[in-house]
């Protein structure tokens, strides 16, 4: 039913692509017109040279190479205002493609854009910093238990080892023995028993330097 009222034909002389295609196609019609009349222009000249002395017959041809020229040149305009026109309806339609896309574009980012905005962004921040506080947490926490003892039942075991460790130089020292610098615990020995292990340990120097000085005797009283 358009097509009766030219309600079709309308349409399509209104698409870009099909004015493209109407020009490109008279531009050409324009060009096989323009080498045709051409053509025709240089056979007269040589109808022309040919009865150079008949002047009747030289001087209709010459009028007829000159009719055929003017149309050329006519051809000639028409082909630059078609080439124009044909120019700016492609610049045009490269900018209709370009707003088109870059609309398709605003709407895809508006869709993308809907379920979104500033106080969800936030919530949503605020709830990762939570969950990242909880991880913290869990990992302070494994990593405060060492093989399944409380850290409680780490502190007591440590205590119990250095009370051993202040009992062992205390009995050394008492019997007069040296102690390692690497065997010292971290506490400090009081000082009345440091005192008291270092005379012993100096009257037991003594005691063996007179045993073996009577020793000494012994071995020269055998000899005599």
């Amino acid at each position: 039913m358009w097509g009766l009222f030219g309600g079709g034909s309308k349409a399509k002389a209104d698409d870009p692509k099909a004015a493209i295609v109407s020009l490109q196609s008279n531009l050409t019609f324009l060009e096989k017109r323009q080498a045709h009349l051409t053509k025709q222009a240089e056979e007269q000249e040589a109808e022309a040279k040919k009865n150079m002395h008949n002047k009747r017959a030289a001087m209709a041809a010459l009028r007829r190479k000159k009719q055929y020229e003017n149309e050329v040149d006519k051809l000639e305009d028409h082909k630059r205002t078609v080439e124009q026109q044909l120019f700016m309806i492609q610049n045009a339609n490269i900018q209709h493609e370009t707003v088109q896309a870059m609309k398709q574009g605003a709407a895809a980012m508006k869709a993308i854009n809907k379920g979104m905005n500033i106080e969800k962004v936030d919530k949503t921040m605020d709830e990762i910093r939570d969950q990242m506080d909880v991880s913290n947490e869990i990992s302070e926490a494994l990593s405060s238990t060492r093989l399944g003892y409380p850290q409680e039942d780490e502190d007591e075991l440590t205590a119990e080892l250095e009370r051993m460790q202040q009992e062992e130089l205390e009995k050394k020292l008492l019997d007069g023995g040296r102690v390692p610098a690497n065997e010292l615990p971290g506490q400090p020995v009081p000082a009345a028993r440091l005192q008291t292990g270092m005379q012993k340990s100096a009257t037991k120097t003594a005691e063996e330097e007179a045993e073996e000085e009577e020793f000494a005797k012994l071995q020269a009283e055998f000899a005599m």
